[in-house]
C-alpha cells in the first residue's frame, strides 16, 4: 500500500486543525462568521480569524458568547468584557437607551483609541445612546470615532412614533451624523468641549482628523477661543459639507463667500433633507454675522425656514435657528418679535438645552408688556423665496 504523500497529510491536519479550534468559538446570534473560517486567536477586541475571501480579520468581542479549548485561558480575562457588550447592544436594540449606555460607556473609554470592528460599534452605539438624551456635545468624540474608523453595521434601534430616526443617527454615504452639525452656541458644554481634549490621530483615521479640526474650530469660535480653519477636503462630500457649514461663519471673507455659495450649489441638488436643514442653517447663521443690514433680515428669513422644515426631525438645529432668529431680530430693532420668538421656543421646546443660552435668556426674562418702541420697517424678502 503506497503511504499517503507528505503534502496531503499537512493538508488533512491543518483541516483537522482548523475543525478542532473553530469548534471551540460560540458565536452569538448573527455572528457567525460562516464556513472556511479558521481561527487564529484571541485580543482584547475580538478573535482574529482568516476567511477565504476578506483575508485577517477581527470579529468584534460582543460577537463572542464562549470560548473553550486551547483558547480557553486567553478568554477568560475578556470573558467579561464581552458579556458586557453583548448586553450593551441588546438593549439598544430594543430601545433601551439609558440602559446601553450604562453598560457600554466604560467599554467605549477603554477602546476608543483602538483600530478595528470592536471600537468602531462601541462608538457607534455610544453615540447613538448620547443622541437619544439629547447630549449633542457629548456625542462629538464618538461620532468622530466612527467617521474615522472602521465600517461597521449600524445598530438595529427600534423606530416607530416617538422613537429616534435611526436613519438620522448615521448616514452612511454622507459619513455624518445628520443630527450632529457642527452648530453651536456659547454654553458650558461647548465651552467644555472646545477646551478638549480632542480626539488625537492614534486610532482614527485621516477623515477622521480632519473633521475633528472642522468640529473643534466650530466649537472654539464660539467660546472665544482662536480658531484656525485649514483647507478644504474637497474630495470628501460629507467633510466638505461640514467644512462649509463652520466657514460660512467663522472664515475668511474669501472663505465666507465661497462657501456660501457651495452650500446654495447644494442646495440646488437633490440631497437627503437633513442636508437641506444643514445648508440653510448654515446661511442664516452666516448671513446674520453680516455688517449689510439687509443681509441679516435675509439671515434670519432663512434661520426661521428651519423650523418649518424639520421641527420634528431635527429638534436642536430648529432651537439654534429659533434662538439665533430672536437674539438677531432684537440687534435689528425688533424687541417684540425677539421677544414673540423666545416664548414660543420656551413653549415648543422646554428642556432644550440652547434655552440656557444666555442672550435668549435676557430677552425671555424681559417682562411681557414692556415697552418695545415703533415696529421696524418690513425686512427685505429672500431673493427668489417667500420668508
Amino acid at each position: 500500500m503506497t503511504a499517503p504523500h507528505p503534502q496531503l497529510l499537512a493538508t488533512l491536519a491543518a483541516a483537522a486543525l482548523t475543525q478542532a479550534i473553530l469548534a471551540q468559538v460560540q458565536w452569538r446570534a448573527g455572528c457567525d462568521p460562516g464556513a472556511g473560517v479558521t481561527v487564529i486567536g484571541l485580543e482584547p477586541r475580538g478573535v482574529l480569524v482568516r476567511t477565504p475571501a476578506a483575508g485577517e480579520r477581527v470579529i468584534p468581542l460582543d460577537c463572542v458568547a464562549d470560548v473553550r479549548g486551547p483558547m480557553r485561558d486567553q478568554w477568560i480575562p475578556l470573558a467579561q468584557e464581552a458579556e458586557q457588550a453583548w448586553r450593551g447592544r441588546a438593549r439598544l436594540e430594543r430601545g433601551d437607551f439609558a440602559g446601553a449606555e450604562d453598560l457600554l460607556e466604560p467599554l467605549y473609554l477603554r477602546h476608543a483609541a483602538e483600530p478595528g470592528p470592536f471600537a468602531a460599534r462601541l462608538a457607534r452605539a455610544v453615540m447613538s445612546c448620547r443622541l437619544a438624551r439629547g447630549a449633542i456635545t457629548q456625542a462629538v468624540p464618538p461620532m468622530l470615532g466612527v467617521a474615522g474608523g472602521e465600517p461597521v453595521a449600524p445598530p438595529r434601534v427600534p423606530t416607530g412614533p416617538g422613537e429616534l430616526d435611526p436613519d438620522l443617527l448615521y448616514d452612511d454615504a454622507w459619513g455624518l451624523s445628520p443630527l450632529l452639525a457642527p452648530v453651536f452656541v456659547r454654553l458650558p458644554a461647548v465651552q467644555a468641549l472646545a477646551h478638549g481634549p480632542w480626539p488625537s490621530k492614534s486610532g482614527i483615521s485621516g477623515r477622521g482628523a480632519a473633521l475633528a479640526a472642522i468640529y473643534e474650530a466650530a466649537a472654539k469660535h464660539e467660546t472665544g477661543l482662536p480658531v484656525a480653519l485649514g483647507a478644504r477636503p474637497d474630495s470628501d462630500a460629507g467633510a466638505a459639507l461640514a467644512y462649509d457649514v463652520v466657514a460660512a461663519r467663522l472664515g475668511s471673507p474669501e472663505q465666507v463667500s465661497a462657501a456660501r455659495a457651495a452650500l446654495r450649489e447644494r442646495l440646488s441638488q437633490p440631497a437627503p433633507d437633513w442636508v437641506s436643514v444643514w445648508c440653510r442653517t448654515a446661511l442664516g447663521r452666516s448671513m446674520i454675522n453680516d455688517a449689510d443690514t439687509d443681509t441679516r433680515w435675509l439671515g434670519v428669513a432663512e434661520l426661521l425656514r428651519v423650523p418649518a422644515m424639520s421641527e420634528r426631525s431635527q429638534p436642536y438645529l430648529t432651537g439654534v435657528c429659533l434662538a439665533q432668529a430672536a437674539v438677531t431680530l432684537e440687534e435689528l430693532g425688533d424687541p417684540r418679535g425677539a421677544a414673540t420668538l423666545a416664548r414660543e421656543f420656551e413653549g415648543r421646546f422646554p428642556g432644550h438645552p440652547v434655552l440656557q443660552w444666555e442672550p435668549l435668556q435676557r430677552i425671555a426674562r424681559r417682562p411681557p408688556g414692556t415697552p418695545t418702541g415703533p415696529t421696524p420697517a418690513l425686512p427685505p424678502t429672500s431673493s427668489g423665496d417667500p420668508p
